[in-house]
């Protein structure tokens, strides 16, 4: 499918920018099988790729961090798995990101999140939900911290659920999440 609209590449950019933002904290961001094996001392071929018979072991420790087994009542619906931005080992936090200055399936997205919250698609490690750009002021955003504020009264969210806005996270505001 193209990206017509240019979303694929605005959320790579934005990625980007938090991969740089976390790092510079000193913190290490993972994404990638690649990321993993850097963090856990696990050597990479001289291409800079992961051995084959070190996939599975980088595999099973991405999951629950990075990598999601889906609900069963998702499953029919043909979600299989679900993929985080990221994860902070120093934190033991998942990083859900939620960028970009267009309308559009964001919008979704996040509401869709909610219900992933609701179902506990993230376990009970932390997640730290963070909006950048003009999503930080979105009137979508508001409606959706407000929604997790009144899930997390209730009990039907995580309390380790947190939503920030990028332009003011540093690295205290991070370490009070932990």
């Amino acid at each position: 499918m193209a990206d017509t609209h240019g979303a694929a590449a605005s959320g790579q950019r934005a990625e980007k920018k938090l991969r740089e933002r976390v790092v510079g904290m000193g913190f290490h961001y993972i994404r990638t099988q690649v990321d993993a094996a850097k963090y856990l001392g696990i050597p990479l071929t001289p291409g800079g790729k992961v051995r084959k018979k070190d996939i599975p072991r980088i595999n099973e420790w991405l999951e629950g961090k990075v990598n999601f087994e889906a609900p069963e009542e998702y499953k029919e619906a043909d979600f299989g798995r679900f993929e985080s931005d990221g994860y902070v080992p120093e934190l033991d936090s998942i990083l859900e990101l939620k960028a970009g200055d267009k309308a559009g399936t964001t919008e979704e997205k996040i509401f869709f999140d909610l219900e992933k919250m609701r179902d506990k698609c993230y376990g009970d490690r932390t997640v730290l939900y963070i909006f950048e750009g003009s999503k930080e002021q979105d009137k979508n955003t508001k409606l959706f911290k407000a929604k997790v504020k009144k899930g997390q009264a209730q009990g039907t969210i995580n309390s380790n659920v947190y939503v920030l806005d990028n332009s003011v996270m540093t690295k205290e505001v991070l370490m009070e999440c932990k």
